[in-house]
């Protein structure tokens, strides 16, 4: 089964001259499924609700999820793009939003900086409450950013400061704006410096746009279906590592073409050169001509049929290697339980300085472990949570082995 759709050939060479990848995150990098957290009243839950019923964005499913009896009759409603929805309640206008809606209509509000999305209730020009919504980042997510160090990220988000930063921190930290409107991404994304091509991942209808203007638009399977008429390449499911097989197949690609190249003109050259010496028959002739191009159609079918080296194999089995190393391990250990110095580690598991930076520069090469400065001291710390779930999940095999043993 297919994991993704190249809309043209040439996107395949593009790829591997991508140096620049802009992500928008709800859909993308999260997976998309909204559940609200907190609000201030029920009140402002009933408000949120009673106008959310009317739009199609997957955050109003969760408001009316959480409220979906004896909700008021709205009338006039519009939604604004980028903004949220308003409408009116008895002739009171009633709106419900981010913070720039709020904005827009010169209401003083109470700011948040919860972690999360953070929905703005206001009624007849005074603020009524708001509604913390919270997604969870993708398994594949920290994959395909632990796999392609190589490349420089950007994250794009309508979302508020704290959430943003947040998703950052949690996958090792890489570029990011918030609070954007569709149109403010297209100029962010435009202001990224790149040396290749710049690609960019999205899945909503208010990606479109960027989508089209990227040198290289991806689009989720499950995203609108404005984003995949324009995408160039199609992730036919939301697991952002089988874009990481793009990369493969595109690099496996080249170096196959590379070779039926080489191939083709060198043994070519070579009857031509044994012909002008009157030393070539007409069988290898026939060889150079039709053998070749058979034996450069079998060789590109590895393409299909040969095994890809998936860079998330490659990260599954170093991961593997290290939880398989004694003293790694029980470095591992000591790092979740807290941040430590070299000094520190050196105390704990008693080895030499030299045989632990050892292990930790393997440790920092794979991203499973990050340096910290702080006040001119280095501290070492598990990189983010998913590496710190796989080790809780090792610790707790360890305890049923050993509880089994004994």
């Amino acid at each position: 089964m297919s994991h993704f759709f190249v809309a043209e050939h040439s996107f395949l060479d593009m790829i591997l001259h991508v140096d620049q990848v802009a992500l928008d995150k709800t859909g993308t990098i999260t997976k998309g499924n909204f559940a609200v957290d907190s609000y201030t009243s029920e009140e402002t839950l009933k408000l949120a609700a009673s106008l959310e019923k009317y739009s199609t964005h997957p955050i109003a499913k969760s408001v009316l999820a959480k409220s979906e009896d004896n909700l008021y009759k709205m009338a006039d409603i519009i939604e604004v793009p980028g903004k949220g929805i308003k409408g009116t309640l008895d002739g009171e206008i009633v709106l419900v939003g981010n913070h720039k809606l709020l904005d827009d209509n010169q209401i003083d509000y109470d700011s948040s900086n919860e972690i999360g999305t953070i929905i703005y209730v206001a009624k007849n020009n005074k603020y009524i409450g708001n509604l913390t919504i919270k997604d969870e980042i993708k398994d594949s997510s920290y994959l395909f950013f632990n796999n392609h160090s190589n490349l420089n990220f950007t994250m794009l988000t309508g979302d508020n400061e704290s959430t943003a930063k947040s998703v950052s921190n949690e996958l090792g930290g890489m570029s990011y704006y918030s609070s954007l409107l569709p149109q403010e991404k297209i100029s962010k994304f435009e202001n990224i410096s790149s040396n290749g091509y710049k690609m960019f991942v999205g899945d909503g209808i208010n990606d479109a746009p960027l989508l089209k203007q990227a040198d290289i638009g991806v689009a989720m399977g499950e995203g609108s279906e404005l984003a995949i008429d324009v995408a160039d390449i199609i992730i036919m499911d939301n697991d952002l590592t089988k874009l990481s097989k793009s990369f493969s197949i595109a690099s496996k690609t080249r170096r196959i073409v590379i070779q039926n190249i080489v191939l083709t003109l060198g043994v070519k050259f070579i009857v031509l050169g044994l012909a002008s010496l009157g030393m070539s028959s007409m069988l290898a002739a026939i060889f150079a001509d039709v053998g070749i191009s058979l034996i450069a159609v079998l060789n590109s079918l590895r393409i299909i049929f040969g095994k890809n080296a998936h860079v998330d194999n490659k990260y599954r089995e170093q991961l593997f290697n290290v939880l398989s190393d004694a003293t790694m391990l029980s470095m591992l250990d000591t790092l979740y339980q807290k941040e430590c110095t070299l000094s520190e580690l050196n105390k704990t598991l008693k080895k030499s300085s030299g045989f632990l930076m050892k292990k930790l520069k393997k440790l920092l090469d794979l991203k499973i472990v990050v340096k910290i400065p702080e006040n001119g001291v280095t501290k070492f710390k598990i990189a983010d949570n998913h590496i710190k779930s796989i080790l809780k999940l090792a610790q707790e095999h360890k305890s049923c082995a050993m509880s089994e043993g004994v």
